[in-house]
C-alpha cells in the first residue's frame, strides 16, 4: 500500500516555434512566485529565454538530449506565453522557475527510477521554499500516477501535496489526467466524418457519447473537485494580495 508503480507525464505532441513567427514580447521583468515540476526544459528557446530560471536539483538536465525535452519545454511554454494560436494573448510578466524530476529513458519521459515521485517532489519544495529567494505561492504538477487513478483513496504522493499546501500555504495546480480511451460517436464512421460535420448534431452526439460513458471517466473528474476545492476566500484574498505585492 505504501510503494505504488512510478508516475510519468503522458506523451505530448509539439511542434517547434521560433520567435519570428511572433511580434515581440514584453520581457519578464518581476520576479517568479511560480515553480513548475515537470520535465527538462528547453531554456534556450527563443521563446524562453529569459522568462524561466533552472534549478536542476537532481542532476536530471544531463540525462534528457535537448531533443527530447519535449513535457517540460512544453508546460513551460504554456504557463509563460498561453496559447500560441490565440493573437491576444501576453505573456506573464514574471519569470518562472523550472525544476525537473523526469528524465529521458530512451523512450519516453519518465520519473528516475531510483527515487519515489514523492521524495522528489518533497526535496523539491522544501528547496524552493527554504534555500531560494523566491516566494513560490504556485507550483504546477503535470504529473500523474496513470496505473492509479484518483477512486475514493488518496494516494501517498496526494497526501503528501496535501500537507504541502496546509503547511507552506502553496496552490498547487494538478493535472486531472489523460484519459486516452476511446469514446465511440455514433453515426460518424471517421474521425473525418466528425470534422466536416457543421451542423448542431455534431457536439450534441459528442456530448451524448461522452454522458455513455461517464460512469468510467468520472475518476478524473473526482480527482480535480478533491483538488480544487480546499481554498478558502481567505486564502484566494491572501494569496492575491502576495501576488500583486
Amino acid at each position: 500500500m505504501h510503494i505504488r508503480p512510478q508516475s510519468l507525464g503522458n506523451g505530448i505532441g509539439t511542434t517547434d516555434i521560433t520567435a519570428a513567427d511572433f511580434p515581440a514580447r514584453a520581457a519578464a521583468d518581476r520576479p517568479p512566485i511560480l515553480a513548475l515540476l515537470d520535465g527538462a526544459v528547453v531554456s534556450g528557446h527563443p521563446l524562453l529565454v529569459g522568462r524561466t530560471d533552472g534549478i536542476d536539483l537532481f542532476a536530471l538536465e544531463e540525462r534528457t538530449p535537448v531533443r527530447d525535452r519535449k513535457h517540460g519545454t512544453a508546460m513551460a511554454s504554456l504557463i509563460v506565453h498561453g496559447d500560441l494560436n490565440s493573437p491576444g494573448s501576453s505573456p506573464l510578466p514574471r519569470r518562472i522557475i523550472t525544476v525537473p524530476v523526469m528524465e529521458f529513458d530512451g523512450r519516453e519521459e519518465c520519473l528516475p527510477t531510483e527515487r519515489l515521485a514523492i521524495d522528489l517532489v518533497y526535496e523539491a519544495v522544501l528547496h524552493l521554499r527554504q534555500q531560494t529567494d523566491a516566494d513560490i505561492l504556485i507550483i504546477n504538477l503535470s504529473l500523474g500516477n496513470k496505473r492509479r487513478p484518483f477512486h475514493g483513496q488518496m494516494s501517498p504522493w496526494a497526501r503528501l501535496l496535501d500537507w504541502l499546501a496546509w503547511e507552506h500555504g502553496i496552490l498547487f495546480v494538478i493535472a486531472a489526467g489523460n484519459d486516452d480511451g476511446f469514446i465511440t460517436i455514433e453515426g460518424y464512421p471517421t474521425g473525418t466524418a466528425l470534422e466536416n460535420d457543421k451542423s448542431d448534431n455534431r457536439p450534441k452526439a459528442v456530448l451524448r457519447a461522452v454522458d455513455a460513458r461517464k460512469a468510467e471517466r468520472r475518476i478524473l473528474s473526482r480527482v480535480c473537485q478533491e483538488f480544487c476545492v480546499r481554498a478558502s476566500p481567505r486564502d484566494v484574498a491572501f494569496s492575491r494580495q502576495r501576488a500583486d505585492g
